[in-house]
């Protein structure tokens, strides 16, 4: 009688041991089973946005790149025509100085000629005024000495 009742102990003990561990398993197994589901529910989401991130990166990226470069392409003819304009009116201005300042340079001396003449026209009637007052200078002087003289 003492066996069994040795064995009703011993799986007496064995039972309340796994009763007490059976819930520590249960919750291990618990979160290993939520982890896995949390898992695979990432995976399936990152499955599902799988088409719409791929659809993004190759088609709708490269679709706005090819469009803002046909853009900027379309835009290149308008403004070199720009540039070129601006270069055009910098020269034509450039230009237009430049023969100003060649009339003006070929002006000089017809300018210079011109005032060479009235200084000489001037200087000459000067001459003529000094040469008259020293011709009367030199009457007075005579008459002065005659009158002296008398």
């Amino acid at each position: 009688a003492t066996v069994p009742a040795e064995v009703a102990g011993q799986a007496s003990a064995a039972a309340a041991s796994a009763s007490e561990r059976l819930p520590v398993a249960a919750g291990g197994i618990a979160d290993r089973v939520a982890g896995t589901v949390g898992r695979v529910r990432s995976t399936a989401e990152n499955i599902a946005n799988l088409p719409a991130g791929l659809k993004e990166r190759l088609v709708d990226r490269p679709i706005a790149f090819a469009t803002s470069a046909a853009s900027v392409v379309t835009q290149l003819p308008q403004q070199v025509q720009s540039r070129a304009d601006g270069v055009v009116r910098a020269v034509g201005g450039a230009a237009s100085t430049l023969q100003s300042g060649a009339e003006t340079v070929v002006a000089i001396p017809g300018t210079i000629g011109r005032v060479a003449t009235t200084l000489s026209d001037r200087v000459a009637g000067v001459a003529t005024g000094v040469t008259t007052a020293a011709g009367n200078i030199a009457k007075l002087s005579g008459r002065l000495s005659n009158k002296v003289a008398d």
